[in-house]
């Protein structure tokens, strides 16, 4: 079975990455390739935060 973690990537050194699979707040959707179904009901809600905390909340919702 696969396991997603959230994590700080910034606190991440990238060779930690190694051999595993990064998913972004922007490979999940964008306005250009359509938005993930957690980000366009965030969006729809109001649910938004600042910029700097929503894409972590849309990650910890994936």
């Amino acid at each position: 079975t696969k396991s997603h973690l959230a994590i700080n990537a910034c606190l991440a050194p990238v060779a930690s990455m190694h051999g595993l699979a990064v998913t972004t707040v922007e490979g999940i959707g964008s306005t250009k390739t359509h938005l993930h179904p957690v980000q366009k009901r965030i969006a729809e809600a109001h649910g938004s935060q600042c910029g700097f905390c929503t894409p972590g909340i849309v990650m910890s919702m994936y």
